[in-house]
């Protein structure tokens, strides 16, 4: 029978007590029919032929009979163990990539189902990134508070693909940007049917290094300096009662096209 330590060793690539008994009795006796094998590694017969089953399965035993003779069974090279470990690493990583995709959703689903809020922080341009995606799971209309030049001087690259993605899914934006030159310029433009802004009429307002975007009972945040370039959710129905409630009547009172038109 194995000794404990090396039974030990084994358990620790994934196997079994019972399965690294075996595995080791095989290894040093050879070939062994199956009634030996549980016997030299210390468990029942049946129990002894579950597990050789599912060592063959792993591919950690071999099975061999000739006619008219008892099936004996062969340890493979222990390298498979060691295939096996890379295996299960390589599955782990994608599974850990899977849920890196899907956690924040089932988080604001749990969160929203729970009433509790959540918040969730990102940071540098990829978290900026997915801040700015994870509003084109709203089944309504995004509200938006941005200062779009400093948009376009951090992250306009990324902005332009999302602007492209939320086109795409028809997912409509009302906008509310500061009242300078280049918003009045923009605003003048053609307007697009999903996307609606308005200027806050306040020309000396200082450049807004952050951005609000209100949706689908979430908050996002994201801040734009030489320093930090960082995002944040918060999922809490009644904090997004508030600010949507707030957006609109700011809304009301916002410059719209034909305000700067007439000016």
């Amino acid at each position: 029978m194995e000794s404990v330590s090396f039974v030990d060793q084994l358990t620790q690539s994934g196997l079994t007590r019972d399965q690294a008994a075996l595995y080791g009795a095989l290894l040093h006796k050879g070939a062994l029919p199956a009634r030996e094998a549980a016997l030299e590694a210390g468990i029942g017969r049946t129990l002894g032929y579950a597990l050789l089953k599912q060592l063959i399965e792993i591919g950690l035993v071999t099975k061999a009979k000739e006619k008219g003779s008892v099936a004996r069974f062969s340890p493979a090279h222990p390298s498979i163990l060691q295939d096996r470990i890379e295996a299960q690493q390589k599955s782990a990583e994608r599974a850990a990539t899977t849920l890196k995709t899907v956690l924040p959703d089932l988080s604001s689903l749990y969160n929203l189902a729970t009433g509790r809020p959540g918040v969730r922080f990102y940071e540098g341009r990829d978290g900026v990134r997915e801040v700015l995606f994870d509003s084109l799971t709203s089944k309504d209309t995004i509200y938006t508070y941005a200062d779009m030049e400093t948009v376009d001087g951090y992250v306009g690259d990324i902005n332009e693909e999302y602007v492209r993605a939320r086109i795409k899914k028809g997912v409509p934006k009302k906008l509310l940007v500061p009242d300078t030159p280049a918003a009045r310029a923009e605003l003048l433009q053609d307007a697009s049917d999903l996307t609606n802004m308005r200027l806050i009429p306040n020309q000396d307002a200082p450049p807004l290094h952050a951005a609000m975007e209100i949706y689908d009972g979430k908050i996002s945040y994201v801040t734009f300096t030489k320093d930090i370039l960082m995002g944040t959710i918060i999922s809490d129905p009644a904090i997004y009662s508030l600010h949507r409630f707030l957006f609109e009547e700011q809304w009301k009172r916002a410059l719209t096209r034909e305000d700067v038109a007439r000016a």
